[in-house]
């Protein structure tokens, strides 16, 4: 058997931000109900997920399982789920509405400092008329006309203001409802190959409460209030014949979808 020797541990429940594998924390093993956590063999060439109870005293008799390939399976798995077609035709839809927004409230600001200017220079108009109507005796213009600058300066600001959002692209969205496929897999690829695992497993950790793993399926308990799309068929593979099982999560009260 490898010789193995654990290198991190991944805390059972929650997902584990500090992981660089992307379900840490939220594996469990069907046989004994102990959290899995990575192990690596011992030259670090290849990393594991096993059960605690393995780990510690080899009290249960599953297999350690890949990590990598565990990662990559559970990612197919769970965004066949999340990324249907009707969730990425809804992502589309807020990107369209999100860029014409975008338009919508840059007009509305810029509309808001022409109505400030449009007061300051009222008020400038203002000062110009009481130094004709009293004179240069009557009033100190020295004041007066140091009113007159300090509006300027704030015209002078906002216009600046006004020029910097016309410059402004709105963003461009070139991604159709047509293009949902593709959208898909661009995530996929995203997640598999981030940087930022730790962000992954957070993200996984916000709909997921705990992934059962068997001998022959994995269980997925989730967050029903997170997650209300329709389930897919089961991706074959030839570890989890049985595929996977989508079960609402400890506390909730709502059946899983058909």
């Amino acid at each position: 058997m490898m010789d193995r020797e654990t290198k991190t541990t991944g805390r059972r429940g929650g997902g584990n931000t500090r992981s660089r594998w992307l379900f840490t924390g939220l594996l469990e093993c069907a046989r004994c109900g102990a959290s899995m956590q990575i192990e690596s063999s011992q030259r670090g060439k290849y990393f594991y997920y096993n059960c605690r109870a393995n780990q510690k005293h080899g009290a249960c008799e599953r297999n350690a399982l890949r990590a990598d390939k565990l990662d990559k399976y559970l990612v197919e798995v769970i965004c066949a789920r999340i990324f249907t077609e009707d969730n990425l035709r809804k992502i589309v839809h807020d990107l369209h509405e999100h860029a014409g927004s975008w338009v919508k409230r840059r007009d509305k600001e810029i509309a808001g400092y022409q109505r400030e200017i449009a007061k300051l220079q009222r008020s400038q108009q203002n000062i110009i008329e009481t130094i004709e109507a009293v004179g240069p005796h009557g009033v100190d213009p020295t004041v007066l006309m140091k009113r007159t600058a300090d509006i300027q300066d704030r015209i002078d600001d906002l216009e600046g203001k006004i020029e910097d959002l016309m410059c402004q692209a709105p963003p461009e969205i070139t991604i159709t409802e047509r293009d949902t496929e593709a959208l898909a897999e661009f995530l996929r690829e995203t997640i598999m190959r981030s940087k930022h695992p730790a962000k992954m497993n957070s993200f996984f950790a916000s709909f997921i409460d705990r992934i059962v793993v068997g001998r022959k399926n994995v269980t997925i308990y989730y967050k029903p209030e997170c997650l209300v799309t329709p389930k897919p068929k089961a991706l074959p593979d030839p570890q989890y014949p049985e595929g996977v099982v989508w079960l609402p999560g400890t506390g909730s009260n709502r059946r899983p979808s058909d």
